[in-house]
C-alpha cells in the first residue's frame, strides 16, 4: 500500500490556520534521501572545498556527474579507437583526484557513465562500453583507494534529450545493453542501471509524444536480456506533485516491460527554471526555491523512490547567482542548502507517523526515532503566511523546539515553542521537534520503580540539579 503525502500547497495559496493530528506510526520508513550532484571539490571559478559543507547538511551520496572534465568519457577515454585494454588509453589524473576528495569526505559515490556537458559522439561502441568497464574497475579497486565504496552504476546521462545524444533511439539501446552486459559480467556483486531519463517522459514537450523514447527501450533490452538494476530519471519542477506523478509514471513503465521490481532513482531533481537573465532570484536565491524543495522531499517520501541527488553542489560561477547551486561557490549557503540540513534531521526519525491536516494546506511530514522523540516537518509553498496547531503528541514536561527558514536566509533560525502552535511565513519551512524535558524524565524514572529525589533548580538548556537521598532504582 502506497501512503501518499499530505495535501500539499500550491503556489499562491493562502495558508490561513491548519490543525495538525498526529497518529500512530505508518509506513513507508522515512528515507534519508540526501544525496547530491557534483562536489565537493570547488566548481567552475569557485575555490572553496565543500566537503564540511556537505557533512553539515547531511549529504551522503555523491552523483559523479557535472565537473565537466573528470570522471566524463570526455577526459578519461579520449580517443575512442585507441586500445580500451591498454592503461595508457586512459587520463586518470584530474578523475583521481575527484574521486580521492569524495572518499576522503566519507561519502558514497555514485557512479555515472558518460558525459557532463562535454558530450561526444559514441563512434565506437564495442570500444566505449570495453572502457566504462576499465573505470568500474579502477574506481571499485581497494587496493588502491583502500576500500571499495561503489554499489551503483549509471549508464549515460538524460540520452532522451538532444545535448546529451544526438544518435538513434536504436543505437542508444545497442549501446546500453553492451555496456550493462559488459559491466554485470565483470562485476556481478554491482548495481547497474541508468539512464537518467528526463521528465519529458511522462510530461511531454508540445509535439513530443509521452514516453517515445523510454518504451522503445525498455523493449529492446528486456528482448536482449540486459541487465537493469535500478532504473533513474530526473525532473525539474515547481510543484512538488510532479514527483509522485513521475515515480508512478516509470514504475508503471517498468511494470510493462518485465522491469517491475528494480529500484527508482531520482538521479536529478530541483526546481525549474524561471525567468530571463539568468533566472528567478526570488526561486533560486530566496525561500520559495526551498519551500518547493522541502514539499517535493516529502512528496518523495511517500513514493517508492530509494535514492535521491539534487542538482547541484553550487553554483559553477560566482557569476551565475540564480543557476541550480544550493551554495554560492564562495561556500555562503542559500536557503535551499539550509533546507537540506533540516532534512537531514528530519530523516533521524526514521519510523513515519501519521499526519492529517484540517483547514487551509500545508506539507508535512511526521516520524519518531528509536526514544520516541517525535519530528515535524512543515512546508508552506504559498504566498501568504498562516499558523498551524499541532495535536496528538503532548505530553508532561516536553521541550518544544523550531527551527526555521524564511526569506532569503542565510542560516536556520532556533527557538523554543512555549506550546504547540506557530506562525509560519510565505515559503517558510519549519522543522518542529518534541522531546522529553527533565520533568518527563524524573517521571519515568518514578515509573520504572526509581525513589525520585526534589528537583532544585533547572537551567534554560534543560540541565537540573537535585538533592535528597534514594536516587537509584528500588532494590539496589
Amino acid at each position: 500500500m502506497r501512503i501518499v503525502p499530505i495535501l500539499l500547497t500550491l503556489a499562491g495559496f493562502a495558508a490561513a490556520q491548519t490543525t495538525i493530528t498526529l497518529g500512530g506510526d505508518t509506513t513507508p520508513a522515512i528515507r534519508p534521501l540526501l544525496g547530491i550532484n557534483n562536489g565537493p571539490q570547488p566548481s567552475g571559478d569557485g575555490t572553496v572545498d565543500f566537503t564540511t559543507r556537505f557533512q553539515d547538511a547531511g549529504v551522503n551520496m555523491i552523483r559523479m556527474h557535472d565537473y565537466n572534465g573528470p570522471m566524463d568519457m570526455t577526459l578519461i577515454y579520449p580517443d575512442q579507437n585507441a586500445d580500451p585494454s591498454k592503461d595508457s588509453s586512459y587520463n586518470w589524473t584530474q578523475s583521481d583526484v575527484t574521486w580521492k576528495r569524495v572518499l576522503d569526505g566519507g561519502f558514497e559515490p555514485y557512479i555515472r557513465i558518460g558525459y557532463s556537458n562535454n558530450v561526444r559522439p559514441v563512434t565506437n561502441q564495442t570500444n566505449w562500453a570495453a572502457a566504462a568497464v576499465a573505470i568500474v574497475r579502477r574506481y571499485t579497486d581497494a587496493t588502491r583507494w583502500g576500500r571499495n565504496a561503489v554499489r551503483y552504476v549509471e549508464i549515460y546521462n538524460e540520452p532522451d534529450s538532444r545535448t546529451f545524444w544526438t544518435g538513434t533511439n536504436a543505437e542508444f539501446s545497442t549501446l546500453y545493453i553492451a555496456t550493462a552486459k559488459g559491466l554485470k559480467s565483470a562485476f556481478p556483486s554491482l548495481k547497474i542501471g541508468g539512464c537518467g531519463f528526463t521528465g519529458t517522459q511522462y510530461d511531454p514537450l508540445p509535439n513530443v509524444a509521452q514516453g517515445q523514447f523510454l518504451r522503445p527501450f525498455l523493449a529492446a533490452i528486456s528482448a536482449a536480456g540486459a541487465p537493469l538494476d535500478f532504473f533513474s530519471w530526473h525532473t525539474y519542477t515547481n510543484n512538488p506533485q510532479d514527483l509522485a506523478t513521475g515515480a508512478q509514471y516509470f514504475r508503471s513503465q517498468l511494470q510493462a516491460y518485465g522491469y517491475g521490481n528494480v529500484e527508482s532513482i531520482l538521479s536529478e531533481w530541483n526546481t525549474d527554471f524561471e525567468g530571463p537573465n539568468g533566472g528567478d532570484a526570488a526561486l533560486r536565491t530566496g525561500a520559495r526555491g526551498s519551500s518547493i524543495l522541502a514539499a517535493s522531499w516529502i512528496v518523495l517520501q511517500g513514493t517508492d523512490v530509494v535514492y535521491s541527488m539534487l542538482y547541484r553542489s553550487s553554483d559553477p560561477s560566482a557569476n551565475l547567482p540564480t543557476f541550480y547551486g544550493l551554495w554560492y561557490t564562495d561556500g555562503r549557503p542559500k536557503p535551499a542548502a539550509l533546507a537540506q540540513t533540516l532534512f537531514s534531521q528530519m530523516s533521524k526519525y526514521t519510523t513515519r507517523v501519521s499526519a492529517t491536516t484540517s483547514g487551509a494546506a500545508l506539507t508535512v511530514l511526521a516520524g519518531r526515532n528509536a526514544n520516541g522523540e517525535r519530528a515535524v516537518l512543515i512546508a508552506n509553498t504559498g504566498t501568504t503566511a498562516g499558523s498551524w496547531t499541532l495535536n496528538g503528541t503532548t505530553g508532561s514536561g516536553s521541550v518544544y523546539k523550531m527551527q526555521e527558514i524564511s526569506g532569503s536566509a542565510t542560516s536556520i533560525v532556533s527557538s523554543t515553542l512555549g506550546s504547540l502552535s506557530a506562525s509560519i511565513p510565505a515559503y517558510g519551512v519549519q522543522l518542529v521537534t518534541i522531546s522529553s524535558g527533565p520533568s518527563a524524565v524524573i517521571s519515568a524514572i518514578a515509573g520504572a520503580g526509581g525513589s525520585v529525589p526534589a528537583v532544585a533548580s533547572i537551567s534554560p538548556n534543560g540541565y537540573f540539579t537535585i538533592y535528597g537521598s534514594g536516587f537509584a532504582p528500588a532494590g539496589t
